[in-house]
């Protein structure tokens, strides 16, 4: 009996830990207040109204602001990402987490190329 117990002690152990969600995980609003000097909160679809009278807004991509998604069906909390590089009038780097190309956010951090 003794020996059962402790395996299934250290299959349960080994099984939490593996299931677990990753230690870095991060959804796109708390890494955009961590990396960033901005204190807004809320889901990020609503950085934009909640910006107006304290930051300064617009519609031109600059190094260090912030690009907020509108809320769609496939992300009804909306998007935040900081603007990390313009590669040109179509282009611009983002660093921002919890995003995944397959939908459904990861937790991981990730600095893209979006056109």
């Amino acid at each position: 009996m003794r020996g059962r117990g402790r395996t299934f002690f250290v299959l349960f152990a080994w099984l939490s830990l593996a299931l677990a969600p990753p230690a870095l995980a991060i959804d796109c609003v708390q890494y955009v207040k961590s990396a960033s000097n901005f204190g807004l909160s809320g889901n990020a679809w609503s950085w934009w109204d909640h910006a107006a009278g304290v930051y300064e807004r617009g519609n031109q991509p600059r190094v260090g602001a912030v690009l907020v998604f509108e809320r769609t069906r496939r992300m009804p909390g909306g998007h935040v990402a900081l603007v990390s590089g313009i590669i040109d009038d179509q282009t611009v780097l983002i660093d921002h987490a919890n995003w995944s190309a397959a939908g459904g956010g990861d937790g991981r951090i990730r600095r893209l190329c979006c056109s």
